[in-house]
């Protein structure tokens, strides 16, 4: 297989180990109608990539990570671009956070890294421990 990606240039879709917790955060006070609107938070615990190159590169957890990706709709066919996370935006703590209220019956996360290659996740309300 290695002699395939050298003399090609190209490489095989490796998907990124990817590890979540899925938590709903205490009510933030908004002025919005006067109501205290609950996060979402998915806290990325790992994310790690790995190549088939001739001289892998080994990387320390999140630095192959470029964005998150999500459908807060997602209707079971088609992924429907609702709001992207990139990286270093995620940084110190590699969370992400959205009002509970964008999230309809189910959701769709793609985590993409520096490569080009996915894992992808759906969630529901119900992933979200309190």
């Amino acid at each position: 297989m290695n002699d395939t990606v050298d003399a090609v240039g190209f490489d095989f879709i490796q998907v990124p180990e990817v590890k979540t917790e899925c938590k709903i955060s205490k009510p933030k006070e908004k002025t919005l109608l006067n109501q205290k609107i609950k996060e979402c938070v998915i806290k990325i615990k790992t994310f790690k990539s790995q190549t088939l190159t001739k001289s892998p590169e080994e990387f320390e957890n999140y630095e192959t990570l470029s964005m998150v990706m999500a459908d807060y709709n997602y209707d079971g066919k088609v992924f429907d671009l609702d709001e992207v996370f990139y990286a270093d935006k995620l940084k110190p703590n590699f969370e992400v956070r959205f009002d509970s209220g964008k999230l309809d019956k189910q959701m769709m996360v793609i985590y993409l890294d520096i490569y080009g290659n996915e894992k992808k996740e759906i969630l529901s309300l119900k992933d979200f421990k309190k």
